[in-house]
């Protein structure tokens, strides 16, 4: 593994049902889990293999939850 690391995807808009479906919806996919949600900070704090470019997985996440999660699990 060349990167592996923890990544904190802000909650956003996400209400508690929405932070678990996004949970869910990480861990389907092989190489990313969640680890906890800091509240404090309002960040989901994701273990990914590929942690290089943080950036890329905080818009992958976004991405996934616009396009796909919001319109049915806010």
């Amino acid at each position: 593994l060349r990167a592996p690391g923890i990544v904190e995807v802000p909650v956003g808009e996400r209400s508690e049902t929405g932070v678990a479906v996004s949970a869910l919806a990480t861990t389907l996919s092989p190489g990313a889990f969640l680890v906890d949600v800091d509240r404090d900070r309002e960040v989901m704090l994701i273990h990914v293999l590929d942690a290089s470019d943080a950036l890329a997985v905080i818009d992958d996440h976004q991405r996934f939850y616009v396009k796909h999660q919001r319109a049915v699990f806010p």
